[in-house]
């Protein structure tokens, strides 16, 4: 159960977090206005990845299964993959008109969910 103890505390952004998402029980990842995707150390608190995919706020972000592959959102209607065990951007999925909001993997990896401000639902593979 949980006890409402506060275990950690991560502070780096320079602007407000937006979303966050547990990687496994070691790590955690944090999306920020100030254009990054941090991923974080549970245990230490040390940030051990910071990704920018663009100038813009990082809205959202999802890891897929294997817990390697990020997905983020943006302002401008695109999801952006990387690949957070070597901090190598893979590509760009556009499609939206206006922000991405939320960002999903299927439970198998093999495809992507994203919905935002255009009410549009998109699934990638």
């Amino acid at each position: 159960p949980i006890s409402g103890k506060c275990l950690m505390t991560f502070v780096g952004h320079t602007m407000c977090l937006l979303a966050t998402a547990f990687i496994d029980e070691n790590k955690i990842a944090t999306a920020s206005q100030d254009a990054t995707l941090r991923v974080w150390d549970v245990k230490t608190g040390n940030c051990l990845i910071a990704l920018q995919p663009d100038a813009l706020p990082v809205l959202c972000c999802a890891f897929a299964p294997n817990r390697k592959v990020a997905v983020t959102g943006s302002s401008e209607g695109t999801v952006n993959m990387f690949d957070c065990s070597n901090a190598v951007f893979i590509r760009t999925l556009r499609g939206h008109v206006g922000a991405v909001w939320c960002v999903n993997y299927s439970p198998n990896g093999e495809m992507i969910c994203s919905s935002g401000e255009d009410a549009v639902v998109r699934i990638w593979d």
